[in-house]
């Protein structure tokens, strides 16, 4: 697994550089030939959302996960 920080995909990706591959993504998942998941769950007064996607032949997938606790600062959390 690799794990690249949102520092490293802004130093090396331009928005222009994403316009064909998301448009061969779009056409591709409209086939389809890609599939998406999404999951929600809601732990302890939070929200984590869970996303992942895979094309038909790619060798790659992804998967994004992101959590939200607002009641923490209440709580005297991070």
């Amino acid at each position: 697994m690799k794990i690249i920080t949102a520092d490293q995909v802004r130093a090396n990706l331009k928005l222009e550089d994403l316009i064909e591959p998301m448009r061969n993504a779009f056409k591709s998942f409209s086939r389809g030939d890609a599939s998406d998941a999404i999951g929600f769950l809601r732990p302890n007064g939070g929200e984590v959302h869970i996303k992942s996607g895979f094309m038909a032949g790619s060798k790659v997938f992804a998967v994004k996960v992101s959590a939200g606790f607002q009641d923490n600062i209440a709580r005297g959390l991070p």
